[in-house]
């Protein structure tokens, strides 16, 4: 048993067989070898070593697929099989197939194996057990793989003939054909020819399957004998003497059906290969007798001995007897070798003799002749150059061309040709060189000896010319291919010397030689009007006929081409329409081939011989030659009488060729021709109903009972040339419209003779629609077009349905025998055209969705066969076909957009795909083209997919932007989608992008128990996408990570390949929390960041050049930006993302640990790796300045305002040289958009005054007439243009104000365009000029004639300077979009995020360093100032390219600023940066000095100047907020020189405070710096005279922004603190404007009746308002207060107190006091909301009080307020007893307080959370910190602890709520006390000194004052607090602690001056037990503010009263009084 089981274990091991069974697949091979053009001389590495790798089997060919083996047949037992270094896995379950497939194909069981595993790897479809259904195609897949071998090798041999040999001499092809052949390859390659020739089918092989098997030998027989020829083309391998014996062997028995080949012509396929065969045999047979070699010999006289012959003369004896055993009347193939034989002898025996030779002349060559011509020779010729055989390949069809030709130029050297051989050699020849440009160029070489027979017989034909033309003409058009040839043509036609006719010949002509005569008289040629042989000319007399008429030739100089022309204008007087034909035939040749000899025939008239002949009288002075008119007649005539259909469609060719040359031209005379006829008018909306010669077009096209259609092509193409050339003329639009709807429409009932004219009519109406469609948006006419294609339903039809031919059906094809290759090949190029046009009907439908008709018929769910997503998308899988998968993707691209535009609502892709299996092929597709175009190093060439690559990325970016949420799904998809978020509705799903990537990850498995939702679609579990991507590399997120990996290289050597996939991942990133997933399984990879972030450091050297790097450089260099750009933008979006979560609770720290099992809708998580997190990268690029160098890389702009002017100069000098044509009526190649244009420009020029001054005064000098004049002075104004762009200076004057008229004018240039190189979502991507619109508008192609030389250079040099400017602006648009996305990561970095970044560092994410952080900024503004401080760019005239510059740069700059500023200000050393700021005042200054005078303002530019207005507002406000007491000596410098720069800038603001957008930055700016930097002696007078308070007023009016009323009065106020301020105040009625101000606010205020009329609540309902209150109160005191006692000042007083308490005294309500709480429970709770105030509310109060304050100082007061007087005390003395008195019960709880002051605004909410440093547990200090922290319950604010405060034990929890809010609160509060005392004191001074005057007291009208009990409260907590606040503070005390201690002891003495004035009024003295109190009080407070100076001087007036009020206290001791 145990030998058993090893012997088991032996036979199921590995096995090892010859490496030779291995192979690789050669189709990859032969596309890669096929796509190599003949220019390629240099071979990418990879293909080079495959090639190496791959030499055995080009060698052997397919000799190495090896018959069945038993060796093979067991090794398939073992469990894996190694050949060489491969390792072949058995599968099991495919041992018995492939054994199958062995015995079908009589192959190698090993082999069959990796046939069949191979095949169902690509044919997944195909399940293995079933082998029966799919064993045809396996077979077909084995044929294949052989013929792509044989058609490798095959290219091998056709590249070495071609591409050039590199500068060194070398020819990689070339070497390795050479290789191949030292190695044996002609014996090896005639080796498997005998073997294919003799094969028979495998034994075991199946009846159905012998037909397959029989075209495929002929197929590979064809190949093979083509590789041979190939070897005997060229000096590869010369046949020797046997081996053409043999080869003559085979031919022979072939021809005689000994062969077994016979047999395989099963088919008509088969047969039609078989013919083939027997071509290539004769024409190798015909090659190796090498006939060149021997006319050369010929030639050069050359002995046969000496020559350089293969063959010996016994050997050509031995050949000459193998030959004479055919039989040409038996078999027709014998012919042509039987004439080649006789030649050849004939030719040996033309050599010289010498001694030594042996003769050979006795073999009749002349019989060999004469026997061939028996069996049609030539004939047989004209079917080889017919079949299908030479369609296929150039090289070889070249080669075989040549070959004929050879033998045919020896035949015409070696025999007279008689009349009728010479027809068909002609026709032979004409069948040769037809579309041959290389045969042609040798023929015209004078060097060609091969060519020279051929040449004999040209000038043969000659001499009967024009008696007889027809031969010479057709052979012409065929020499005549390529622009050289074509103009040999010309020329040598034109240099015909002689005329030959018919001549009736009379005595007088008759000389002593009849062969000789001379004309008498002139004598007219017959048949050619107006053309006369003059008297003198000699003739030669070349036959002689009847009736004494002789054909005599004229020696007589004349343009043959002058003939043609002429004759055939005379041509249907004679009716000879095959003459006719034949001249067309030739025009459009010699059109297409040359566009400068179309020219020259267009404008023969005037040409130097039609001008000698009139002038010689050899041509009739009256006849003009006018080749259009001419054309135009013979289409008019056949049009109406229809002759000849293929005569008219010459006709109409010439016609559409000339268009292209001359457009306005032709189509003048083309428009009067009844083809564009209409009986009736009609608009393009009514097309379909014409008549006169319109109607007539269906019968012209489509003849009946005629299977010909020869006029289809040519009518189309004249459809698209009139779009071209941009028609608009009424009758053509209607003749392009109805023909091509009448063609789409009708063609596929048409009946065709051949399949190959149904194609190509097929063909060339979806090529001329899809031209008309690209031309959509220049042309007029395309427009239409489009538009009936978008709406006529009809149409839409015939488009769709050769979508429906869907991948399934073409693979099909591609396996079905039936079908030619050349079919396939035409349908698919047919669908890529019709995808093409569907794409460019759907280009715009992001902007235009009105066409629903369209929309439904594309998006229609139940389209038949299959719906129209699912045929594109299964197109866009097509792998046999790139160009078919790139329409496809475009399309797929385009129906994304479609269905989210869809009306009524918006589809999902998904809904019209029928399974996930297409998704899921269509995921594989996309990732292959990725994966594939990924170049292997830095150094490699662009793949050739690059079309692919792009295209499918698109796709991408168009699912993930259009197709993120789907509204219906299949129920298959559904299942999967579903899983991907987790979500239990799938409304809401990002469907088709997620299909893409987790379909094709096969990320997803259906659970057989998993639960179902409530749609019944299942639960699904998803293994971990980490792991497929491990095991799965062709899957996309794989493809997209493998770009990401390789971004560094990338972005040296492809910038834009990787661009591509950058910007698929912006529209990720920018999904949001749609792609939570796919961003996951990014960023799950490691080292994702570190690798997205490597391109971010490529260095520059320095700035390039864009002259010097050229086109390609600078696209690489715009390229690199937008990479760079794009991924700095996601790491600003993912850093966003973070700062979201960070912000709502979520550490980073948790973040970056999640491996993304948290992940959901709301979260992305990152990598935890430290080193590779985003944070981590900034914090590296800080330390190591890379960041300071990306700024110095972006900010140094490559825009050039120069290069903008020269190539707009260059447009100029075009436009004013074509104007000049113009003038001179020179036109003729300018198409009709041009003309129309240059018309306009024209008309608009000559109107101009200084034109028609310029007329005037050359029309007085007699300069010529007035078109003339206009030539003149348009070339005078050329040449002073071109002077100008020399740099040349001219003085101004008429020509230089023309010229800037045509510079403003500037009709070329477009910024609203795409440059064609920027990829799609790209913001700033825009460019300057539409070179390739002009090329085409200017049809530039078309200027060869030499007067439009001149014309030619400067158009091109105008395109090429707007070539260049294209490109600099390009790459300057992609540095402003990598700015702006680096000001945006920094503005994510920056100091605002700054407490996010320290997290971070707490959670050891980064190393956050402050100080570098801090460097950086510095240096990065010091470096953007002085850099926008000496840039070219600072000019007072700005463009929008420059303003969009100048706005990237102020915006970073600005956010650098203000992180600097905010990262110092909290440091202790700021005055370091004060020379800083400076410079960035500075630096913004001088750019806004140029921007803010700019008339036409635009979004930019406005941008722009808030920037700067900011900079300069920030870097005032930091400078003013310096302690400068003792500045360093660079801080004094900059702080000397601050005043000065301030002063200059102020008149730049006034100007900016006129534009209302800067009215608030510019008013707030000159605020800081007149308050903070100059005196008032020195910005008064600048502002008096540059500031329009009174403009500024009637803005104000405007606006109804809060904020920026504030910002104004702010400023405002700082005016009127200055007595001239306030003047100007008072003189721009500040008064009026303040009342209408408050008056418009009135509806948002709490009015008396509103049942709130508690104070401190403020009087404006919202926010912002409040500040507007006390603003306008606080100028209105100041104003006062600075005017004095000035008239102005008393009118103020009265008018603001009648407006504040007569008419308005609701607007005082704020002096209110509020109620206090009560035990009534309802009570209380409805106080509590009255009881709440703000920091806001108490302000207004406080400039209230200031406002009375200075009110009640004037007289006028008490003349208003008499009244009401008593009332306002009242009110103040409540209100100052609930200050005294505070909270009732100091002890309540806080829940029960009934008095809150909560924070409102935002800023002061950051107050609550900072500590303040004044704290106390008395008074409103303590009350504040309770009130301040807490809100009513209806608002539930929670109690926030400020940074920095600990909670304390006990009774000391109260300091936990003191924060700087409170401080401020309480300080408020302790302010309006003041004021209040203040006003009371000031009321009480006025009683006082009234008595006084009096000498008595009036006590009826004394002033209220408040009892001493409210002033003994406001004394005690004033004590209290300065006393506590001193003690806790003995050694330093902070500026707030000042602050408070002054403001309480200001307080406190005016307290007691109050309560001496009630005690000395009213007698009541201080009772004892007060007097002990205050006295115990005062003496704490004495003693502690020992040693603090600040308080000595209120101390000293503290004192002075108290002694007053207290005298007693004078007795005490250890008090100084």
């Amino acid at each position: 048993m145990a030998t058993v089981a090893a012997a088991i274990n032996q036979v199921a091991g590995p096995k090892t067989l010859d490496a030779s069974l291995w192979w690789d697949s050669s189709s990859d091979l032969l596309n890669d070898l096929e796509r190599l053009s003949s220019s390629d001389s240099n071979v990418a590495p990879s293909l080079a070593n495959r090639l190496k790798i791959n030499g055995r089997w080009l060698l052997e060919t397919v000799a190495l697929f090896k018959p069945p083996n038993p060796a093979s047949k067991e090794a398939l037992n073992a469990t894996s099989v190694n050949l060489g270094s491969h390792n072949v896995v058995i599968r099991p379950e495919l041992r018995n197939p492939a054994i199958k497939v062995s015995d079908c194909l009589g192959l190698d069981e090993l082999q069959s194996y990796l046939l069949l595993s191979r095949f169902l790897e690509s044919n997944s479809v195909f399940e293995v057990n079933k082998i029966e259904e799919y064993t045809h195609l396996v077979l077909v897949s084995y044929y294949q793989e052989r013929q792509c071998l044989l058609k490798c090798l095959r290219q091998i041999l056709m590249l070495a003939l071609s591409i050039p040999s590199d500068p060194k001499g070398k020819s990689f092809f070339l070497e390795e054909a050479q290789h191949l052949v030292d190695d044996g390859l002609e014996e090896k390659i005639f080796t498997n020819f005998l073997l294919l020739v003799s094969s028979k089918h495998p034994e075991f092989m199946a009846v159905e399957f012998v037909n397959l098997w029989a075209e495929e030998t002929l197929i590979e027989v064809v190949l093979t004998l083509e590789i041979l020829f190939l070897l005997y083309y060229e000096p590869f391998h010369r046949c020797s003497a046997k081996r053409w014996k043999n080869l003559c062997s085979l031919f022979k028995d072939i021809l005689s059906g000994s062969q077994n080949i016979e047999k395989l012509a099963v088919s008509a396929e088969a047969a039609e290969s078989l013919s083939h065969v027997k071509i290539q045999l004769f024409l190798i047979l015909l090659e190796a007798l090498e006939l060149d070699n021997l006319l050369q010999m010929v030639h050069n006289e050359v002995p046969f001995r000496q020559g350089n012959s293969t063959f010996s003369y016994s050997e050509l004896l031995e050949m000459d007897t193998m030959i004479s055993g055919f039989n040409p009347s038996e078999t027709a193939e014998a012919g042509p070798l039987f004439l080649s034989w006789g030649i050849f002898l004939c030719l040996i025996s033309s050599l010289p003799e010498k001694d030594d030779s042996v003769p050979i002349l006795d073999v009749d060559h002349t019989g060999y002749v004469r026997q061939a011509f028996e069996a049609a020779p030539l004939e047989f010729f004209l079917e080889i150059l017919r079949s299908n055989m030479l369609k296929d390949l150039d090289a070889l069809v070249i080669g075989y061309r040549s070959v004929l030709k050879t033998c045919i130029a020896a035949f015409i050297a070696s025999y007279d040709l008689e009349d009728n051989v010479q027809t068909i050699v002609v026709d032979v020849l004409c069948e040769i060189y037809h579309g041959q440009g290389t045969l042609c160029m040798q023929f015209w070489d004078k060097d060609s000896f091969v060519d020279g027979p051929i040449r004999c017989l040209l000038l043969s034909l000659q001499e009967e010319f024009p008696q007889s033309t027809i031969k010479l003409v057709r052979l012409l058009s065929a020499l005549c291919e390529g622009e050289w040839p074509a103009e040999c043509v010309c020329n040598y036609l034109d240099k015909i010397a002689s005329i030959t006719m018919n001549f009736e010949v009379s005595g007088n002509y008759i000389r002593e030689d009849f062969q000789v005569l001379q004309a008498q008289q002139p004598i007219a040629v017959p048949g050619i009007e107006g053309l006369v042989i003059p008297t003198g000319t000699m003739g030669q007399v070349l036959k002689v006929g009847s009736d004494k008429v002789a054909l005599v030739r004229w020696e007589f100089m004349h343009s043959g081409m002058l003939i043609l022309l002429l004759r055939l204008a005379c041509i249907f007087r004679v009716e000879d329409y095959d003459e006719a034909s034949a001249i067309l035939y030739l025009l459009g040749c010699l059109f297409s081939s040359n566009k400068a000899v179309a020219s020259y025939l267009m404008g023969i008239e005037k040409s130097a011989t039609v001008r000698a002949a009139k002038m010689d009288g050899h041509l009739d002075k009256n006849v003009r030659i006018d080749l259009v008119k001419i054309i135009c007649k013979m289409l008019d005539d056949l049009v109406s009488r229809v002759r000849n259909t293929s005569l008219l469609s010459l006709c109409v060719t010439s016609l559409t060729k000339l268009l292209t040359c001359c457009p306005h031209r032709v189509l003048s005379d083309a428009l009067k021709t009844k083809i564009f006829e209409l009986g009736v008018t009609s608009s393009c909306s009514g097309l379909w109903l014409l008549s006169g010669g319109t109607a007539k077009i269906p019968s012209v096209l489509v003849v009946p009972d005629q299977e010909s259609y020869p006029l289809i092509v040519p009518v189309l193409d004249l459809n698209m040339q009139l779009v071209k050339v941009g028609v608009e003329d009424e009758a053509v639009s209607a003749f392009v419209v109805f023909c091509l709807r009448y063609v789409l429409v009708n063609h596929e009932n048409w009946k065709y003779s051949t399949k190959d004219e149904y194609w190509k009519v097929k063909l060339k109406v979806f090529d001329v629609l899809k031209n008309c469609l690209v031309l959509k948006d220049v042309r007029k006419l395309g427009s239409v077009i489009r538009n009936i294609l978008v709406c006529d339903s009809s149409m839409h039809g015939f488009l769709l349905q050769m979508l429906c031919t869907t991948a399934d059906k073409l693979e099909k094809l591609h396996m079905n025998r039936l079908y030619r290759p050349k079919e396939i090949e035409g349908l698919e190029v047919i669908i890529c055209l019709v995808l093409d046009i569907m794409q460019l009907m759907l280009s715009d439908v992001e902007e235009n969705t009105s066409f629903p008709i369209f929309q439904q018929a594309v998006l229609r769910a139940t389209s038949k066969p299959v719906t129209i997503v699912s045929a594109v998308l299964a197109l866009a899988c097509f792998r046999r076909n790139s160009a078919i998968q790139v329409a496809a993707a475009r399309v797929l691209s385009r129906l994304c957009v479609l269905a989210e535009k869809a009306y009524p609502h918006s589809v999902g892709i998904l809904s019209f795909v029928s399974n996930d299996h297409e998704v899921r092929n269509l995921s594989c597709a996309i990732s292959d083209a990725i994966s594939s175009s990924l170049p292997d190093n830095k150094d490699s060439e662009l793949p050739e997919n690059k079309d692919l690559f792009l295209s499918m990325v698109e796709l991408l970016i168009s699912a993930t932007i259009y197709q993120g949420v789907m509204l219906m799904m299949t129920y298959k998809v559904a299942e999967v989608i579903g899983l991907y978020l987790g979500c239990i509705s799938w409304h809401n799903v990002p469907a088709f992008l997620a299909s893409l990537v987790f379909l094709g990850e096969d990320a997803f498995k259906v659970s057989a128990d998993c639960e179902t939702d409530a749609l019944g679609m299942k639960r699904l579990e998803s293994t971990s996408p980490k792991l497929f991507r491990s095991q799965d590399q062709r899957s996309l997120i794989n493809s997209v990570l493998k770009y990401i990996v390789g971004a560094n290289d990338l972005i040296k050597s492809h910038p834009e390949f990787l661009l591509k996939v950058l910007q698929f991942l912006r529209a990720l990133w920018r999904g949001g929390t749609q792609y939570v997933k796919i961003l996951e399984m990014l960023k799950d990879s490691k080292m994702f960041w570190k690798h997205l972030s490597a391109p971010i450091m490529i260095k520059f050297a320095n700035q390039p050049s864009i002259k010097k790097i050229g086109r390609d450089g600078s696209l690489h260099l715009a390229y690199v930006y937008q990479c760079q750009s794009t991924i700095l933008w996601i790491m600003s979006c993912d850093a966003l993302w973070k700062q979201k979560l960070s912000n709502n609770g979520t550490h980073p720290k948790d973040v970056a640990s999640s491996d993304g099992k948290n992940g959901g809708h709301g979260s992305i998580s990152t990598s935890g790796n430290n080193l590779t997190n985003i944070e981590h990268i900034i914090s590296e690029w800080h330390k190591e300045s890379s960041i300071t160098s990306l700024i110095k890389s972006y900010v140094p702009s490559a825009y050039d305002k120069n290069t903008i002017v020269q190539a707009k100069m260059a447009g100029s000098i075009c436009i004013a040289h074509l104007i000049k044509k113009h003038f001179a009526g020179e036109v003729g190649c300018l198409s009709l958009t041009s003309v129309n244009k240059i018309q306009k420009i024209a008309q608009k020029l000559t109107e101009q005054p200084m034109f028609l001054e310029l007329q005037a005064q050359r029309r007085l000098d007699n300069l010529g007439s007035i078109a003339d004049l206009k030539v003149q002075i348009m070339s005078d104004l050329c040449h002073h243009i071109h002077g100008e762009l020399d740099m040349l200076h001219f003085s101004i004057g008429p020509l230089r104000e023309l010229s800037q008229f045509l510079l403003q004018l500037n009709p070329w240039q477009s910024n609203n365009l795409k440059h064609p190189h920027a990829f799609q979502h790209l913001d700033h991507a825009n460019y300057l000029f539409d070179t390739t619109g002009i090329h085409t508008d200017l049809g530039l192609d078309s200027w060869l004639t030499s007067d439009w030389k001149e014309s030619k250079a400067i158009a091109e040099n105008m395109l090429s300077c707007m070539e260049h400017a294209n490109l600099m602006a390009f790459v300057s648009d992609s540095q402003v979009a990598a700015l702006r996305s680096l000001t945006l990561l920094l503005c994510v970095y920056k100091g605002n995020s700054q407490s996010y970044s320290l997290q971070l560092a707490e959670a050891k994410l980064i190393t956050y360093d402050q100080s570098s952080s801090r460097a950086f900024m510095e240096s990065s503004v010091e470096y953007l100032c002085k850099f926008s401080q000496t840039a070219d760019i600072l000019e007072y005239s700005y463009d929008s390219t420059e303003q969009s510059i100048l706005e990237a740069q102020s915006e970073i700059l600005l956010h650098l600023v203000s992180g600097l500023y905010d990262q110092v200000s909290s440091s202790s050393d700021r005055k370091h940066v004060l020379s800083l700021c400076l410079l960035v005042i500075k630096s913004a200054a001088s750019n806004l000095k140029a921007l803010v005078d700019v008339k036409s303002v635009s979004v930019v530019q406005k941008k722009t100047v808030k920037y700067l207005l900011t900079l300069i507002l920030l870097s005032a406000k930091f400078i003013k907020s310096l302690d400068l007491v003792k500045p360093t000596a660079v801080a004094g410098y900059a702080l000397g020189e601050t005043p000065m720069v301030s002063l200059g800038l102020l008149p730049v603001l006034c100007r900016a405070v006129e534009n209302a957008e800067y009215c608030d930055l510019s008013l707030a700016t000159i605020d800081v710096i007149i308050s903070g930097f100059l005196a008032s002696n020195s910005w008064l007078p600048v502002l008096q005279k540059h500031l329009r308070l009174h403009h500024i007023m009637q803005l104000l009016q405007q606006v109804n922004s809060s904020a920026s009323i504030s910002t104004t009065l702010k400023f405002l106020l700082t005016l009127a603190r200055v007595r001239g301020g306030a003047e100007m105040l008072w003189q721009a009625d500040f008064i009026s404007f303040l009342k209408v101000l408050l008056s418009s606010l009135e509806t948002n205020m709490y009015l008396p009746n509103s049942g709130i009329s508690n104070g401190f609540l403020g009087i404006f309902k919202e926010k912002g308002h409040d500040h507007i209150w006390e603003l306008g109160m606080a100028v209105l005191a100041a104003m006062i207060h600075s005017l004095g006692d000035d008239s102005s000042s008393m009118a103020i007083v009265e008018e603001a107190t009648s407006f504040f308490f007569l008419e308005k005294p609701h607007l005082i309500s704020c002096l209110c006091a509020p109620h206090f709480a009560t035990d009534d429970q309802d009570k209380k709770r409805a106080r509590i909301q009255k009881s709440q105030t703000s920091l806001v509310a108490l302000k207004e109060t406080e400039h209230t009080l200031i406002l009375i304050c200075e009110l009640s100082k004037h007289p006028a007061w008490s003349k208003t307020m008499s009244l009401l007087e008593s009332q306002l005390r009242e009110r103040i003395i409540h209100l100052l007893a609930f200050i005294s008195k505070g909270i009732q019960n100091f002890s309540e709880s806080l829940n029960k307080m009934s008095f809150f002051c909560p924070p409102t605004l935002k800023e002061e909410r950051e107050f609550c959370t900072k500590p303040s440093s004044v704290q106390s547990k008395y008074g409103w200090l303590s009350i504040s910190a309770r009130c301040s922290s807490i809100k009513d319950k209806t608002l539930a604010l929670p109690c926030i602890k400020p940074d920095g405060v600990q909670g304390k034990a006990g009774g000391e929890i109260e300091s936990a709520f003191h924060t700087y809010f409170s401080y401020l609160t309480a300080i408020q509060i302790y302010r309006i006390s003041a004021l209040l005392l203040r006003f009371l004191c000031m009321q009480a001074i006025a009683a006082a000194k009234s008595a006084e005057d009096v000498g008595l007291i009036d006590f009826a009208h004394f002033p209220e004052l408040p009892m001493p009990e409210i002033l003994h409260g406001l004394q005690d907590q004033a004590i209290s607090i300065v006393t506590e606040l001193l003690e806790s503070e003995r050694a330093t005390v902070s500026p707030d602690v000042q602050t408070m201690c002054l403001l309480l002891l200001q307080i406190m003495e005016k307290a007691l001056y109050l309560e001496l004035c009630v005690s000395q009024t009213c007698g009541m003295r201080p009772v004892s037990a007060r007097v002990e109190d205050f006295f115990k009080e005062i003496k704490g407070l004495i003693k502690a503010s020992e040693g603090h100076k600040f308080l000595e001087p209120s101390l000293k007036c503290v004192k002075q009263i108290i002694v007053l009020i207290y005298p007693e206290l004078l007795q005490v001791d250890g008090i100084s009084w």
